[in-house]
């Protein structure tokens, strides 16, 4: 997970009876155990101070499945020891506590998603509209999965940790970038990092925030090596992660990393996440940031992203030079998002007509030389608004 770079290693103790009865107090509880840990253990009570984390394990039934306490001073001897407590000896709970100890001054967050109904994302750089949802990254331990698989961290934490060495490039180009799968050990280019805005911050209006997105490739590969991995697109196609940097007091949500769904309301509400991966294929277009990102191809080994900036080529609105997708023009079903035109035909300037009385996702028809033009997908028709729209010849 690390690639080398961080190892752990320690002692086991116990099991014993605490004397306590019952109890759901994580501090409690962890206060408890490390005093009957030193009078079981004469051996400890002059060498404690080796310990930097200890992990207090119970089998119990309460509500949370653990708690990072964070530093905790131990006396007499006066040492801060990271502590944790965990409902039940399982990996994915005390990976995820363990993680929030990791950090230095700032602990590790939740891994979070944005959701945003129908769409990845919201109205503005702080996803207006839409709402965070504090453990909704599946495919990070820091997040939460039905399965509790304890998945390795996003591409941004384990930079952060200085993990990544030469693992992230900066992009601000056009251009094709490969990147390698982030569970790899080589130390190859498992994320891409593209700035998507600079704007003042909430805590202070001060301050500049810089919002990221980072982009990273997975393959069934140790931790990550489950059937959800394999069976809900991910593989064929990268995650993609919304990340503020300099972000400090407004919001701790918005400090963690933001899972975004590239295939949104596609599943049931709790495994809506599981298939977020952006698929070769697939363009995630940035219409406030001008920027467009696009798996193209890809190997067990490696995967080939585009990425644009600026005047962006949309797909939507390709004039068909030769083949037909939709051979009869009249046939409108009126069906939004189903990938058939809906009737919206357009000027011979490519003005949509202003008495159109509808407001949500159709697509539209280009009225083109022999009617051949049509919009591929649906877009956000707005009611008293026009459109003007300009095409690609293939």
């Amino acid at each position: 997970i690390s690639y080398d770079i961080m190892s752990l290693s320690g002692d086991v103790y116990g099991w014993w009876t605490l004397p306590i009865n019952y109890s759901c107090q994580p501090s409690y509880i962890w206060y408890i155990a490390v005093t009957a840990l030193r009078t079981a253990y004469e051996n400890l009570r002059d060498n404690i101070t080796q310990y930097s984390d200890m992990i207090v394990v119970i089998p119990i039934d309460c509500s949370w499945g653990g708690a990072a306490l964070g530093p905790i001073t131990i006396r007499p001897e006066n040492i801060s020891i990271r502590a944790i407590v965990v409902r039940v000896p399982n990996t994915h709970f005390i990976s995820h506590e363990l993680g929030h100890n990791f950090g230095g001054y700032i602990p590790l967050s939740h891994a979070t998603a944005v959701e945003c109904g129908e769409t990845t994302t919201g109205t503005d750089y702080f996803f207006g509209s839409c709402y965070i949802l504090e453990y909704g990254d599946v495919y990070d331990v820091m997040g939460i999965n039905i399965e509790r698989h304890p998945y390795h961290f996003q591409a941004d934490t384990k930079d952060t940790l200085g993990w990544m060495q030469n693992g992230v490039q900066e992009v601000s180009t056009d251009g094709s970038y490969i990147l390698e799968p982030l569970e790899n050990i080589n130390q190859g280019v498992k994320t891409l990092k593209i700035l998507k805005k600079s704007i003042p911050c909430y805590d202070t209006w001060l301050n500049i925030c810089n919002l990221w997105y980072f982009i990273e490739y997975r393959q069934p590969i140790n931790f990550d090596n489950t059937s959800e991995i394999q069976n809900f697109g991910v593989t064929n196609g990268v995650l993609v992660h919304a990340i503020y940097h300099n972000f400090t007091v407004y919001n701790d949500l918005l400090r963690s990393p933001i899972l975004l769904d590239m295939s949104p309301d596609s599943q049931t509400e709790e495994r809506d996440f599981y298939d977020s991966a952006l698929v070769i294929g697939n363009t995630h277009r940035d219409e406030l940031a001008k920027i467009s990102i696009t798996p193209i191809e890809r190997t067990q080994n490696q995967i080939v992203v585009e990425v644009s900036f600026g005047l962006m080529r949309d797909y939507s609105f390709e004039v068909d030079n030769g083949v037909d997708f939709y051979p009869n023009w009249n046939g409108d079903d009126n069906i939004a998002i189903n990938g058939q035109p809906d009737g919206y035909r357009t000027t011979s300037s490519g003005i949509l007509d202003s008495n159109i009385k509808y407001q949500g996702y159709k697509s539209i028809k280009l009225t083109t030389t022999n009617n051949r033009a049509y919009s591929l997908q649906d877009i956000p028709v707005e009611y008293t608004k026009k459109y003007r729209v300009s095409g690609y010849v293939k």
